[in-house]
């Protein structure tokens, strides 16, 4: 067993847990209403299916196909990547959060105009052209991923020192992808005591961002079902 495979052995336990993060979250895809499209549907009723499918649908598949990106390059040592996969997890959790916040939103204020508007956003919405897989270009400008992570201000109020965080190693910032590449092979340096601390601190706290955002996404996800199937029978 090489070095740094040694010296991130300590992180095994947490990164099974990272591995079966939804092993308990239920398949709510599973209980939305048949044909929910049919005819016009009210708003309240359209808006609460359309984020059960973003949270649900959408949000928990990709922070699952995350998971096994983060760990395929975990495994091989590729530490100056990591982050990507772990950064793109915050982001769905801030997402999910933020659409939970427009089903409380029309719970709360019964603006229905503003909920639609803000579910065709998170739906269909982009900031470049694209084609959708039925052909269509969407019309909505999307919601600014910084709208996403302030969102979270109210159940975890350093969301953005958080984010800047993932976004240093994201971004062709010299120092700290040399940090992270000095972890792994082939230059593995952990003899060296600063890297040492160093690295475990990157490696801790991108560990404890993935943790906190995958707990985040399936509880949103629980709250915006719940919250969502009140409209099912309209």
């Amino acid at each position: 067993m090489e070095l740094w495979q040694n010296e991130t052995a300590k992180y095994n336990a947490r990164l099974k847990s990272i591995k079966n993060w939804n092993v308990d979250l239920p398949n709510f895809m599973r209980k939305l209403p048949d044909s929910p499209f049919k005819g016009e549907p009210p708003v309240e009723k359209a808006v609460a299916v359309t984020i059960v499918w973003f949270t649900a649908g959408g949000c928990v598949r990709y922070a699952d196909q995350c998971v096994k990106a983060f760990m395929k390059l975990w495994e091989s040592g590729l530490f100056s990547t990591i982050t990507l996969p772990a950064r793109l997890i915050y982001e769905l959790w801030a997402s999910t959060h933020y659409a939970l916040r427009v089903l409380d939103d029309v719970k709360d204020s019964k603006n229905l105009e503003r909920a639609h508007k803000r579910t065709q956003q998170l739906f269909l919405g982009a900031r470049s052209d694209l084609t959708l897989p039925w052909g269509d270009i969407p019309a909505p400008k999307c919601i600014h991923i910084m709208d996403f992570v302030r969102s979270l201000s109210n159940v975890y109020p350093e969301t953005q020192d958080t984010y800047s965080f993932l976004c240093e190693s994201c971004h062709p910032s010299y120092v700290q992808l040399m940090n992270w590449s000095l972890a792994g092979p082939p230059n593995d340096n952990w003899s060296n005591p600063n890297l040492q601390r160093i690295a475990h601190n990157l490696i801790d706290r991108t560990l404890t961002a993935m943790e906190m955002s995958l707990s985040g996404i399936c509880e949103d996800t629980t709250n915006a079902f719940n919250t969502a199937s009140i409209y099912f029978e309209m």
